[in-house]
């Protein structure tokens, strides 16, 4: 369920700046990564704000590092992908009050993510049949397309492009590689935003130096290990490969509390979780035509052999620290940790 989903966002930004100011200044940071994508704002000012702490910051990239995670990597120095180790493409989505309902009947129903790739996609097939067909198709093409999408959506589509592209130039820049020029970094945006074709590509280690060359390392074998190794205890932590039964859970109470467990910052100085906390109720739903009496207030109780109807009400959403100060600072080179869940199949719950 969606309150169960953590992505990349701004939010944490100044909890890393805490881990780094008790980290200090360092010659080498190396951030592990485990993120399936999220806000691309995000992006610049952590990359900006690891690299004022450390002269060399590499990413560690046991498995999944998607979309935004991709783009993280692409500031790095140094990209160390284990044999399981994906990046993404990273072409985006845009969600903004002026893209299309999911249900029509209902203005305040959750909008359609609209796929900025879609739209380039559309207008080039357009621009091909132009070729064939003549100058009105292009005007024709473009005033369907503002009929089934709202125009400020489309605008929004062409400022996020624009965006992603002006971004991922600025990212690759930062690894100082002097001798790249212009078209080679615009060579690898195209790549990442439209050459793959599906947004679910999984760019593995073979194509991910093919297009970024010296840039990307593969791990050895004792450090594919070790970066393993840690990605399943965040697992295990966050019972991510667990399964779980709402149901069974609830064990014929109509009511209980979860706590839950969606993201992990960790460094060699602390440890913060982001916690959801929602209450859970479920209650019998009652066949068109059935009523039973109740009381104000009162909720349907459960009756064995009627379909049940349950509902997740957040109560609140919390960055939670293991005592910072319990943590002695290491000598070694520090590993800064993020490990974000894998999407909705189903909830990763933990009791704190």
């Amino acid at each position: 369920p969606p309150l169960f989903q953590s992505q990349l966002t701004g939010e944490p930004l100044h909890i890393f700046y805490d881990h780094l100011k008790k980290i200090g200044k360092q010659q080498k940071i190396d951030l592990f990564l485990y993120t399936r994508g999220g806000d691309l704002d995000s992006v610049w000012p952590l990359i900006n704000l690891i690299k004022n702490f450390c002269a060399e910051f590499n990413v560690l990239i046991p498995y999944r590092a998607h979309s935004a995670g991709t783009l993280i990597a692409l500031g790095a120095n140094k990209i160390v992908m284990g044999k399981m180790a994906q990046l993404s493409p990273i072409d985006p989505s845009t969600q903004n009050l002026f893209n299309p309902s999911l249900d029509q009947n209902n203005l305040a129903a959750p909008k359609k993510p609209i796929s900025v790739e879609d739209v380039i996609a559309y207008m080039s097939l357009v621009k091909d049949q132009f070729t064939l067909r003549g100058e009105g198709v292009l005007s024709e093409a473009f005033h369907t397309l503002a009929k089934e999408i709202h125009p400020l959506a489309l605008g929004n589509v062409h400022r996020v492009y624009k965006q992603i592209r002006k971004l991922a130039d600025s990212i690759l820049q930062l690894r100082g590689i002097a001798s790249q020029s212009k078209e080679e970094r615009n060579k690898i945006i195209d790549t990442l935003t439209v050459e793959f074709y599906s947004h679910s590509h999984a760019i593995n280690y073979a194509e991910a130096t093919k297009l970024l060359g010296a840039q990307t390392e593969s791990a050895d074998e004792e450090m594919d290990n070790l970066l393993w190794n840690l990605l399943e205890a965040y697992y295990e932590e966050m019972k991510i490969n667990s399964p779980f039964n709402l149901v069974e859970h609830m064990e014929g109470k109509t009511t209980d509390s979860m706590t839950v467990d969606t993201a992990i910052i960790e460094s060699t100085v602390g440890l913060h979780k982001r916690v959801v906390k929602c209450k859970v109720s479920q209650m019998s739903r009652l066949p068109p035509g059935i009523t039973i009496p109740l009381q104000l207030g009162q909720q349907i109780p459960l009756i064995p052999g009627l379909p049940t109807n349950i509902n997740l009400d957040l109560i609140k959403t919390d960055w939670v620290t293991t005592n910072l100060e319990a943590y002695e600072t290491s000598p070694v080179q520090p590993v800064v940790s993020t490990a974000l869940p894998v999407p909705p199949i189903e909830p990763i719950v933990a009791g704190l």
